[in-house]
């Protein structure tokens, strides 16, 4: 739900964030929630922040009980920008914590106990390794710097539903001997649907489109854009492909290359890579 807009921004509130403060209102904790998404404001706004200084647009900040989901345009095409902008929501929350304690020590600011303790929480929280928490995202653009954009996306999401499962059933297990509370329950089990989520995005996408081509009898050819053309044009003539479909790091389709578009290009220059092919094909798209 749609709250208000700040500077191009929509402030939104999701139902479960909207159920908690009920909740709270009705227990007659009104100051509760209210810190709560104002500390969640905060981390986000760190997270739109850094994404300004690295020339991204925040379509949309939304407000959640364990913390908040900013939409950024193309943070997904650069996962070191990930990294960076998903850092910068845990070390806000860390140092508004640190500042204000810092400052009730010093008589400087009136005692806060719920902004210090709940920052913290929300610091820790996100830093999990858990994607698409922000200590996920950047778990994630360690592994792809490390081990390239597939394997590193696979195993950190291996490692983000392990650990979410881990911790939903040593959440069952404390509520069943009794040694924890409901809301470790409550905060697993939205890990663990969240990571869920997250892994199971790619795969559908990715049966969606080997079901499309079934379906229609359309032979591809899968190519990288850093992939030599000539290479490509070897495989692709003489073996009854329709087209050749070319893609980024992060799997994001940049051109479609029919057999007339490879043809002019090997005749123009066979050294070409798929990158440059790719964009002087998309240029010309535009000139017609």
């Amino acid at each position: 739900m749609k709250l208000f807009t700040v500077c191009g921004i929509d402030i939104k509130i999701n139902f479960l964030m909207l159920a908690c403060i009920v909740l709270w209102v009705l227990a007659g904790n009104i100051a509760m929630p209210l810190t709560l998404a104002f500390i969640v404001l905060l981390h986000e706004a760190a997270h739109c922040f850094v994404a300004f200084l690295l020339r991204l647009h925040t379509e949309s900040i939304e407000l959640y009980p364990f913390g908040g989901a900013a939409q950024i345009e193309g943070i997904g095409d650069n996962h070191i920008y990930e990294g960076l902008i998903a850092a910068a929501g845990p070390l806000s929350s860390l140092f508004t914590g640190f500042l204000w304690d810092t400052g009730v020590q010093y008589g400087v600011l009136p005692l806060w106990n719920d902004f210090v303790k709940y920052s913290y929480t929300v610091a820790m929280f996100n830093l999990l390794p858990v994607y698409p928490l922000d200590g996920g995202r950047i778990l994630m653009g360690l592994f792809c710097s490390a081990w390239g954009i597939q394997k590193g996306r696979k195993r950190c999401m291996g490692v983000s539903l392990g650990l979410a499962l881990f911790l939903l059933g040593v959440s069952i297990y404390g509520i069943i001997t009794g040694g924890e509370s409901g809301s470790f329950l409550v905060m697993s089990f939205f890990l663990a649907a969240a990571a869920v989520k997250a892994v199971k995005k790619p795969y559908e996408g990715y049966r969606r489109q080997r079901l499309w081509c079934k379906a229609e009898n359309i032979r591809v050819i899968k190519a990288h854009e850093t992939d030599s053309l000539l290479e490509v044009s070897s495989r692709f003539f003489g073996s009854s492909y329709f087209f050749v479909v070319v893609v980024d790091q992060a799997e994001n389709v940049l051109h479609i290359l029919t057999e007339k578009d490879i043809f002019e290009f090997l005749l123009r220059d066979s050294t070409l890579l798929l990158k440059d092919v790719s964009s002087e094909a998309s240029g010309k798209i535009l000139q017609r």
